[in-house]
């Protein structure tokens, strides 16, 4: 007996249904292709970001530890300073004192050739009065 007509119509209608499923599972492939790229793309991407987060923390951590450093050598320095200071108020305070010092000897020494002046003169006077006697 012949195949009827409708087995016929109905592998027709299979293969046409086929077609249309291959073609869209084809697209389908493709954008999920695409997706993968996209996606491994994107893992380099994370991959990257996470080396150079990586090393800025690096940077950050030197950073700190730099500025941790400057910290202490700036304490120092202050410190420094400060016994500079000191030291710089105290020669200030003596050399105060000297010259205070230094202009009553000054002072002592002008009074005493004042007076050395004056017992000269007294003395000259006397000599001279003895010699106008004697003569």
């Amino acid at each position: 007996e012949p195949t009827p007509e409708w087995v016929f119509e109905l592998q027709q209608q299979f293969r046409e249904d086929l077609t249309k499923f291959q073609a869209e599972f084809s697209g389908i492939s493709e954008e999920l292709n695409e997706i993968k790229v996209g996606i491994k793309a994107a893992n380099e991407v994370i991959k990257s970001s996470n080396e150079l987060m990586a090393s800025a923390k690096e940077r950050l951590t030197s950073a700190n530890e730099l500025m941790a450093s400057a910290r202490e050598h700036w304490k120092s320095a202050h410190t420094s300073l400060a016994s500079s200071n000191a030291r710089i108020e105290s020669v200030s305070l003596e050399r105060q004192i000297a010259l205070k010092k230094m202009n009553e000897i000054e002072k002592k020494i002008e009074e005493t050739k004042a007076v050395r002046a004056e017992t000269d003169q007294y003395w000259n006077d006397l000599i001279n009065k003895e010699i106008e006697k004697r003569n």
